[in-house]
């Protein structure tokens, strides 16, 4: 899309307090869009959000009742941007990480993204059309990766968001994995 086609549309990029989830708000501010940043340190997302003139929204992407509150806040979303994510410091053999730990993974990685596209998808729906981009990993699907846990989220996302769009294809709602 252009950079007029997506003046005044907004954009919900979880993960947004720092690293990629902020770089993502900025080019989406500069691109002309609204932004609603999430993240679970209030510092952060609120710093990204005056940075980018755009609204803080503080909570865990894990959690249901966070995804529901902060969908209540921003009711009309164009573009869902899936960034939040974690990573264990994975040392030793799969079998000998904290189980607790490894699972801990997947409801950040995998949940949050389901949790939230459950929740934005009947709107999108509703409106008649939106974009959802879920950040993956090449540690989906590279060789040489340590950790069992990011490695085997992220290719659920990749795999959710294949799936997923091929369920949206012709609603109007394309899905992408990066």
């Amino acid at each position: 899309m252009s950079e007029q086609e997506l003046q005044g549309q907004t954009a919900l990029v979880t993960g947004g307090g720092r690293g990629i989830g902020r770089s993502i708000a900025l080019e989406l501010t500069a691109a002309g869009m609204s932004v609603a940043v999430t993240g679970r340190t209030r510092e952060q997302v609120e710093a990204v959000a005056a940075e980018t003139g755009g609204r803080a929204l503080v909570g865990d992407v894990s959690k249901r009742e966070d995804v529901e509150r902060w969908f209540r806040g921003v009711r009309d979303i164009d573009l869902l941007v899936n960034n939040a994510g974690i990573s264990i410091g994975e040392h030793g053999a799969a079998w000998e990480v904290d189980m607790d730990e490894w699972w801990h993974v997947f409801e950040v990685n995998v949940l949050g993204v389901y949790l939230c596209c459950r929740v934005a998808i009947p709107r999108m729906l509703e409106r008649g059309g939106g974009r959802i981009v879920n950040v993956a990993s090449g540690a989906a699907y590279l060789p040489g990766t340590t950790s069992t846990a990011y490695s085997a989220s992220k290719a659920a996302v990749h795999r959710f968001s294949e799936t997923l769009a091929e369920q949206l294809k012709e609603r109007g709602i394309p899905v992408f994995s990066i």
